[in-house]
């Protein structure tokens, strides 16, 4: 088999970017000449044409309706999601107030106490550097 002398046809060639296949391509958009757009009231344009829905559709409906009222019959709350978003934001309220009440440091009564001795301990050590200074003016004078 010889390929070298055989040509590559259209069907061959490689397409890119998105390949609509001919059977499914859209029909052409109908285009009004430049002069029937300012001739035209507005009274007369024509609406698009809604596609009827389709029975599968239809039934998804129908079951969506159906979950509704089961979850509506097992908790009738399901759907009432501000209710319960307020309720939940007021407890997280209440717990950051009550935080803030109690909130008193750990150690904060250790280091007064501590500064409180070492103060002691300061004027004692004040004293007795006093009086041995006197003491040794004493001599002296």
């Amino acid at each position: 088999e010889d390929r070298s002398n055989m040509s590559i046809g259209p069907e061959y060639k490689k397409k890119y970017g998105l390949i609509i296949p001919k059977s499914k391509q859209a029909a052409p958009v109908k285009k009004r000449p430049l002069s029937a757009v300012f001739n035209v009231d507005s009274d007369e344009e024509e609406a698009p044409a809604r596609p009827a829905p389709s029975t599968a559709f239809k039934n998804m409906k129908r079951q969506a309706k159906i979950d509704i009222q089961r979850a509506l019959e097992e908790d009738p709350s399901v759907y009432q999601y501000d209710e319960i978003y307020d309720s939940m934001k007021e407890e997280k309220e209440k717990k950051v107030a009550v935080s803030k009440q109690d909130k008193t440091s750990k150690y904060a009564k250790n280091l007064i106490r501590n500064a409180a001795i070492r103060k002691l301990e300061n004027d004692r050590h004040f004293e007795r550097k006093c009086q041995r200074e006197l003491e040794d003016e004493g001599d002296e004078f």
